[in-house]
């Protein structure tokens, strides 16, 4: 199993860990939680553009634990 698919055999259980925080920032790219049948079907655009939206999510999720912490101090 190479790098870049590493969580893609099982997409459910890697995005859990992601949003659990348990999976380092080097490796939280879109195409890591893909089954790789997808990135094959999907044009090149359409897996950058896919890539885009899951760094607008991981901003989202930034901002959601920024907010907790404020909330905590």
């Amino acid at each position: 199993m190479t790098l870049t698919r590493m969580y893609s055999f099982d997409p459910a259980a890697g995005l859990e860990l992601f949003q659990s925080g348990q999976i380092p920032e080097s490796e939280q790219e879109w195409a890591r939680f893909v089954p790789p049948q997808a990135l094959e079907v999907l044009g090149k655009k359409e897996v950058e553009r896919q890539s885009v939206l899951f760094e607008v999510f991981k901003s989202e999720l930034d901002y959601v634990n920024d907010l907790q912490i404020i909330k905590d101090v």
